[in-house]
């Protein structure tokens, strides 16, 4: 396929009805009116079949994504840490074991909050179906189960040393606050205060050390779920420049459904040798390109439609010209061609002629 092939397909991408585009831009400025309808078809479907085709392990995490874009729009917001400050933003829900993105939403602001709650609450209810709430299933993030109570007094020094530790426990759920190389809080309602990890680092002599980390284990090994995926998508990133923004996110939603697919195929193939995520990719595309291929002409020689023998006058003895093909005379020509050919036993210059 050519670049301007190409780019006249892509300039062409359209995610929905355009009626249904015009109509809702009728409703600009009422609570009718929809931000997303210009992704919603392909929005919903994608969502659908991530939850249909996987089932979440134990321990799942919450976390943003961002999306970089500089499109005109109101659904950006711009991050001053980050390397590109406009961005759209997405809360998503992955698979803390196998990064499987289960479940995601693309922020809305102020507008997409249903409730007065906060915006860490607001996020967990959405992304996580109600049914599965107190099923066994464990969320570990640094933001969504992140904090502590405001203490007057008892409280640590502002330049603790490295390893300090203070928890509080209130009815199950227990609030604990450590010192690593910066305050980390965290709240927990199935670990003890007393867990801790063992991990390797290096002393100012640059010399191997182990020590104990007073953060739970398993917040520690399960809370960078939706990391895993973001990497996936970072060494294979599929978004090209563009000033519509309904694009760009249509270009993120084949990154995750591409990412997914990988994780469904190591899933399955878990006895066999692992793929690497470029050799998937390859023969995704492989096959991909195999579907679009048209499907091979018969080998049969084409039936003449509309190519039938007639005689010029009522018998073999009228109307006889020159044959085209032998120049012989023949009362035989071609009803559609408007020729003459002969057409008798030994000398069949109806097919020879056709057949040139």
């Amino acid at each position: 396929m050519s670049r301007d092939r190409f780019m006249a397909i892509r300039w062409s991408l359209h995610l929905c009805d355009p009626e249904t585009d015009e109509q809702n831009q009728t409703k600009k400025g009422t609570d009718q009116y929809d931000p997303l309808v210009k992704i919603k078809p392909l929005y919903d479907e994608l969502l659908s079949s991530c939850k249909r085709f996987y089932q979440p392990h134990r321990h799942i995490a919450i976390d943003e994504r961002m999306v970089a874009v500089k499109a005109p729009i109101g659904l950006k917001q711009h991050m001053k840490r980050k390397l590109t400050n406009w961005r759209y933003k997405l809360f998503v829900l992955a698979d803390s074991l196998s990064g499987y993105t289960w479940n995601f939403f693309v922020c809305l602001g102020k507008r997409g909050q249903v409730s007065k709650k906060a915006l860490s609450y607001e996020c967990v209810m959405s992304l996580l179906d109600l049914p599965r709430l107190g099923t066994g299933y464990r969320l570990c993030d640094n933001f969504h189960t992140s904090g502590f109570p405001d203490t007057a007094g008892n409280d640590m020094p502002k330049r603790a040393e490295r390893g300090t530790i203070q928890w509080k426990r209130k009815d199950g759920l227990l609030f604990l606050k450590c010192t690593d190389s910066r305050e980390v809080t965290n709240c927990s309602t199935c670990h003890r205060a007393g867990n801790a990890v063992k991990r390797r680092m290096t002393d100012s002599r640059g010399v191997c050390m182990s020590e104990s980390d007073p953060v739970p284990e398993a917040v520690q090994k399960h809370m960078g779920g939706v990391d895993l995926p973001d990497s996936f998508i970072a060494h294979y990133y599929g978004l090209h420049r563009t000033n519509k923004w309904y694009k760009a996110l249509f270009q993120h939603f084949l990154d995750i459904a591409i990412v997914n697919a990988f994780t469904l195929h190591k899933d399955v193939q878990k006895a066999k040798k692992d793929m690497t995520q470029k050799a998937f990719r390859d023969e995704l595309v492989q096959q991909l390109a195999e579907l679009a291929k048209p499907e091979a002409p018969s080998q049969s020689l084409p039936q003449q439609q509309g190519c039938l023998p007639e005689f010029f006058g009522q018998d073999k003895t009228q109307g006889r010209r020159k044959c085209v093909h032998c120049r012989a005379k023949t009362p035989v020509y071609c009803t559609s061609c408007r020729v003459a050919l002969c057409f008798v036993v030994g000398r069949n210059c109806f097919k020879e002629w056709h057949q040139k």
